[in-house]
């Protein structure tokens, strides 16, 4: 049995080409079956195809040939819109031989070409099976552009009318644009298809079709991205042309195609499921794909099989009996026919989705969902947005607070520097806690929610470890000086340099500076991302990443610092009752202790708890950090600048009142106890009694008491001289 193949070349040399591996791969596969059986008798195809060059005059000759040529019994080939019709009317339907073409237009049908038979759903219908897709999925309103050519124009033509109607859209504007296959446009068809672009982009529709070849599309699909726009979706006709796959802006783009590796339909009686007949195919034709064109040509083939089986013979008016028939499941989805000869079937809807075309529907052969609202055009890429949130820009001016403040209280220390209370605190130890707090403070700008990059993560880690080193560490060290002075009981004179302290402080700082090398080095804290929705990166939540190493190293670390505001929690409630008013900081820094220690164990907490949403983790995680910080230095500060303002008005008020006593006379019997003077002005002897008793009574009270105070007074002289050492030691250092 002969099967003549008329592909086309030229403009469609690649459809040609895929037909006839197709039409070669059915063939051998019928061969390695041993042909199909009629009866007794089995039957083979024997393939004869020309190349026609997509030349319209030679279309027309080659099929006039074939129909001359009594070895042909049957024509199969690919008809395409713009040929078919002229085909239809040259070729005279006297001598016409049945026709399966994988592509024909209704012209064809229409002028009662009864021997014809489409493998693929009419033109007209294929946007019918998006625009139903599209509406199941939410889409209620459409705009329609239709480039002026007649593949478009039978696709999209009627779409105001009964497409827009079944499907209950409203279509709100249809915009015809000039034809463009390809070549550079003139300028006027240029700004056409621009004002076509910017009434589709005003009419705001749900969706967009877009009935056009890929430049005019392409164009459409640039002049509204270069104003960011895109609608919730976007529906191309002659969707699969090859234009496509190289174009940058092609994902989430939608359209039909008669059929694609990524639809699935069920397994069907030839070659079993797709993946089946898909190795099939790789191992025929390695390093090509299986496009549409070839399977059409295949189940051209297939259903011409088919109806040569039913018919039980080869006589022409009953094989076209049973193709109008013929209603069978396959691969490529149903294959029927109704009174016109126009295929039942339904076209694939199409999406692109990760740079390939993957099928959405029809339900029942879709490999993936139709992605709709598409992502818009500043959704598709993260981009850091700097104090996109509101709280980031509320703890800046916070934190700038703080270190505004810092700048003050380094002010008030220089400016007082050479004051006996400046000098007694430490004041050197004073400024490396302004400075470790400035760090706190600065950390703001590495640990926004919407900074998170990988040096910031780093930085993180060196900010707050470094900056709490500093500034609990010199509180530490004023601490531990206090309570070794107070604490000795001894005689000794001995004094602890700002040297020593240093050293102490060095060695706190050091070790929380190896632990942070080690977290850069082995738990490389990098920039990742929290997906909130994997089709528009640009709503990613940049976060730090953490491993095993790096929380082990964490752990060691909040140890170590936990430790240490343990110890010095211990030593602020040790020198907490310092009596001498200069040296007195006891209360202060054990309130900065206390401070520091608890928002600090806070912010632990947060952190190891992770509550609530980011912006609430991160306000609150701010608001402990500052309070930590300024409450530890502003009281260290403001005590002593009130204190040394106090003295300055003790001093004043001190002269001017010794100046007044000096002229006021001392009367002696002002000292006298009221009872004295009562029993001199004739009491009774009893009542001088009972007052002698009491007084003596009072008297030993004062001798006790007298006898522990001189003890203290010891103690205390030995402790000034101890202090006093240490002030000029501390003024020498300083100096």
């Amino acid at each position: 049995m002969s099967m003549t193949y008329t592909p086309v070349g030229s403009l469609r040399a690649t459809l040609g080409a895929d037909s006839v591996r197709g039409f070669t791969f059915f063939t051998e596969w019928l061969d390695s079956k041993g042909g199909f059986a009629v009866g007794n008798t089995t039957y083979r195809f024997n393939l004869v195809y020309v190349d026609d060059a997509s030349n319209l005059t030679t279309v027309v000759q080659n099929y006039r040939t074939f129909l001359n040529d009594s070895r042909c019994q049957f024509l199969i080939g690919p008809m395409f819109s713009d040929f078919n019709i002229e085909v239809a009317i040259r070729v005279t339907e006297p001598a016409s031989r049945l026709l399966v073409a994988h592509n024909t237009a209704s012209d064809a049908f229409s002028k009662g070409r009864t021997k014809a038979f489409s493998v693929l759903p009419l033109g007209s219908k294929y946007m019918a099976s998006a625009l139903s897709e599209a509406r199941v999925i939410g889409v209620k309103t459409l705009t329609v552009a239709v480039e002026n050519i007649a593949v478009h124009l039978s696709s999209c033509g009627s779409l105001n009318t009964s497409l827009a109607r079944d499907n209950d859209l409203v279509v709100r504007g249809s915009y015809p644009i000039p034809q463009n296959l390809g070549a550079a446009m003139a300028p006027d068809t240029v700004q056409n298809i621009t004002d076509t672009a910017n009434k589709l982009m005003n009419d705001q529709a749900d969706a967009v079709l877009l009935c056009c070849y890929p430049a005019n599309c392409k164009h459409i699909v640039a002049t509204w991205k270069s104003k960011n726009y895109l609608p919730k979706l976007v529906l191309m006709n002659t969707f699969g042309f090859t234009d496509y796959l190289d174009w940058s802006d092609r994902e989430y783009m939608a359209g039909v195609e008669s059929w694609d590796s990524s639809t699935r339909y069920a397994a069907d009686a030839y070659f079993g499921s797709m993946d089946d007949l898909l190795s099939k195919w790789k191992s025929r034709w390695p390093g090509f794909s299986l496009p549409f064109g070839s399977m059409n040509a295949i189940y051209s083939g297939i259903a011409l099989m088919e109806a040569v089986k039913r018919a039980g013979s080869l006589n022409e008016a009953d094989v076209t009996f049973a193709l109008s028939r013929l209603d069978i499941e396959t691969l490529k989805g149903r294959i029927a026919w109704s009174g016109d000869h126009s295929n039942l079937g339904l076209a694939s809807f199409m999406q692109f989705q990760n740079g390939s075309m993957t099928t959405v529907g029809p339900l029942t052969a879709r490999s993936a969902k139709l992605i709709y609202p598409i992502p818009s055009w500043d959704e598709r890429q993260y981009v850091a947005k700097p104090y996109s949130l509101a709280a980031e820009w509320g703890v800046t001016v916070l934190f700038v607070v703080g270190i505004l403040s810092n700048i003050v209280f380094g002010a008030i220390l220089i400016k007082y520097w050479s004051n006996p209370v400046i000098r007694a605190s430490s004041p050197i130890f004073l400024v490396v806690i302004l400075v470790g707090t400035s760090i706190l403070y600065s950390a703001v700008w590495v640990w926004m929610p919407s900074l998170a990059t990988t040096a910031s993560c780093h930085l993180r880690f060196w900010m707050l470890v470094v900056g709490f080193g500093l500034t609990f560490g010199s509180l530490f060290a004023k601490t531990w000086r206090v309570w070794v002075l107070y604490s000795n009981r001894t005689t000794e004179i001995f004094k602890i340099s700002n040297s020593q302290l240093s050293l102490i402080l060095g060695l706190v700082v050091a070790i929380e500076v190896i632990l942070c090398v080690l977290v850069s080095a082995i738990g490389q804290p990098t920039q990742i991302f929290i997906t909130q929705d994997p089709l528009r990166p640009a709503l990613n939540i940049p976060v730090c990443s953490s491993n095993t190493p790096q929380t082990v190293l964490t752990i060691i670390l909040g140890v170590y610092n936990g430790v240490i505001i343990l110890v010095g929690i211990y030593l602020g409630y040790r020198v907490r009752v310092v009596p001498i008013a200069v040296f007195n900081e006891s209360k202060v820094i054990a309130f900065a202790i206390y401070n520091a220690s608890f928002f600090s164990v806070i912010m632990a907490i947060l952190q190891a708890s992770n509550a609530g949403d980011r912006t609430t983790l991160f306000v609150l995680m701010s608001l402990a950090l500052f309070f930590g910080s300024f409450g530890t230095t502003a009281p260290l500060v403001i005590s002593k600048y009130f204190m040394i303002t106090k003295d300055k008005s003790h001093s004043s008020s001190g002269s001017s009142t010794s100046g007044r006593s000096s002229r006021t006379p001392h009367s002696p019997m002002s000292s006298m106890p009221m009872t004295s003077r009562v029993n001199s002005e004739g009491g009774t002897n009893n009542q001088a009694q009972e007052e002698k008793e009491k007084l003596m009574k009072k008297n030993e009270s004062l001798k006790k008491r007298n006898k522990k105070l001189k003890a203290e007074v010891q103690e205390l002289r030995q402790f000034v001289a101890r202090m006093q050492n240490q002030e000029s030691d501390s003024a020498t250092s300083n100096n």
